[in-house]
């Protein structure tokens, strides 16, 4: 995390902003001046929607031992979660 001053002359405004995608919050007490804070990129593993298992061929369908998993990525992602 970092943290830096601000002074930006066309920021006439009172408060705080996330900017989700940059990962920053700009707070601003005064017009034009103010602090930004740089957050980390945390270590995340995406987790898509789009996983489907199917049996294999040749046990049919009741055997859970001879799975293939088919992973797609045509979906957004519906969660995050913290890889170990």
């Amino acid at each position: 995390m970092k943290i830096k001053p601000l002074f930006a002359w066309y920021d006439l405004w009172v408060g705080a902003f996330w900017d989700r995608k940059l990962r920053r919050l700009y707070v601003l007490p005064l017009p034009c001046l103010g602090f930004v804070i740089q957050f980390n990129k945390p270590d995340l593993v995406e987790v898509f929607r789009g996983v489907t298992c199917y049996p294999n061929e040749k046990t049919g369908a009741g055997s859970n031992a001879n799975t293939s998993i088919r992973i797609t990525t045509d979906h957004p992602p519906t969660a995050y979660v913290n890889k170990v």
